[in-house]
């Protein structure tokens, strides 16, 4: 999944939620059950490509937009949507500091959370499908917090 889908989808679970310490958890479990479904991720043969770096700053940029939007430039009261949006994206972050091209760096640790991460990917469906189902994603969480949310 993209950065924008992890992360929206977590901080409104954690407004959901109402309490960071569950609100960063949450999200971060809910990370794998996102990773299950199919989607487009932005891998060029396990190696950071010009492309892929481009893409993920496009997403990163488009998903804190979206974020910034959503809870209206208000850190101090929106904090429940922040704790989730990070524990959203937070198991892409182990994976990138425990693995570097698909070999891990911290032993046992980095080679069991790379396997387990690995193992809730599905195949994989073309781009556009691929972000099709990640717009859906982002749609009914953004959905759910305006209408549950708020």
């Amino acid at each position: 999944m993209l950065i924008a889908a992890h992360s929206i989808s977590g901080g409104v679970l954690g407004e959901l939620v109402g309490n960071p310490v569950a609100a960063f958890i949450g999200a971060f479990l809910l990370h794998f059950v996102l990773d299950w479904l199919p989607h487009y991720d932005t891998t060029d043969d396990g190696v950071f490509t010009l492309r892929q770096i481009a893409f993920i700053i496009f997403d990163a940029i488009i998903a804190a937009l979206i974020i910034l939007f959503v809870i209206g430039f208000s850190f101090t009261t929106h904090q429940l949507f922040f704790w989730g949006a990070l524990g959203g994206i937070f198991p892409d972050i182990i994976e990138n500091l425990l693995i570097r091209n698909d070999e891990p760096i911290y032993g046992n640790l980095g080679l069991s959370f790379h396997r387990f991460h690995v193992s809730v990917h599905l195949a994989q469906p073309g781009a556009i499908a691929g972000i099709g189902m990640q717009l859906i994603v982002v749609v009914i969480s953004l959905f759910a917090y305006y209408s549950i949310a708020k």
